[in-house]
């Protein structure tokens, strides 16, 4: 019985947690932004991230290379490009929650 009530609280936080997201993502106007706007504050967001992150970032996510495929063309440890990528999604997160609520809710 004990843990179905945790089970059901831990549902009803999970829940709020959710409806507060929803509702910063309904509440966003980005029609005030441009695409060239959002372009640009995207750019910047990654040119922020320390050299080898960037690098790294950039070619998962913008050439769609593999962490093994990275890895080797860098000489890294697969481990290694997935700490930069973790560590690029972290730091753009962080870098981009005012802008883009929603692109913070899906990363």
């Amino acid at each position: 019985m004990v843990r179905e009530v945790r089970k059901g609280s831990l549902s009803e936080i999970e829940n709020r947690e959710l409806q507060l997201k929803l509702y910063s993502l309904e509440a966003f106007d980005n029609d005030r932004l441009s695409d060239a706007d959002i372009e640009e504050i995207l750019n910047n967001a990654i040119n922020r991230l320390p050299e080898r992150c960037r690098e790294i970032f950039i070619m998962s996510r913008l050439q769609n290379l593999r962490y093994k495929e990275i890895a080797e063309k860098l000489n890294v440890s697969p481990n290694t490009v997935e700490n930069q990528i973790v560590i690029a999604l972290r730091k753009l997160k962080e870098d981009l929650k005012d802008y883009f609520p929603l692109f913070v809710f899906i990363i």
